[in-house]
């Protein structure tokens, strides 16, 4: 459980976070437990290449405008993003793979629509994807 970004409200984690989906990943949940978070910002999107029963493989979306290396990192035009991903452009981080439960994956909220985008509205495109897919297998 974690608050949202509408006042006053509680969000729970997404039940079935399923592939392509771009999600928001709270690495700091542990903080109650004295566990160090995997990532110095709290929460983070992240994108979903991977899922067995209640684990999730991850890759790190961070929401800047500097390039990073083009050999392990996908583009993504703000306009294949959506809710508050949009602002601008972004980068997938291939070489930044986190293993982590589902319970720490939450819906984006769109605050045009005001909603919370779950599953199917989340979705990357299948060429994006693809992309992803292969950057991945080529680190190893």
């Amino acid at each position: 459980m974690a608050y949202s970004f509408k006042e006053n409200t509680i969000l729970y984690p997404i039940h079935r976070a399923s592939i392509k989906q771009i999600a928001i990943c709270n690495f700091d949940l542990a903080k109650e437990r004295k566990i160090i978070p995997e990532i110095g910002k709290a929460e983070r999107p992240v994108v979903i290449i991977h899922a067995h029963r209640r684990m999730r493989s991850v890759i790190a979306l961070p929401l800047t405008s500097q390039k990073p290396n083009k050999a392990l990192s996908v583009y993504i035009p703000k306009e294949k993003l959506f809710g508050m991903l949009k602002k601008q452009n972004s980068w997938v981080l291939c070489d930044m793979i986190y293993h982590l439960s589902n319970d720490r994956l939450f819906p984006i909220y769109d605050k045009e629509k005001n909603i919370y985008l779950h599953s199917d509205r989340a979705k990357l495109d299948d060429e994006i994807y693809s992309d992803i897919i292969a950057k991945v297998k080529g680190l190893f």
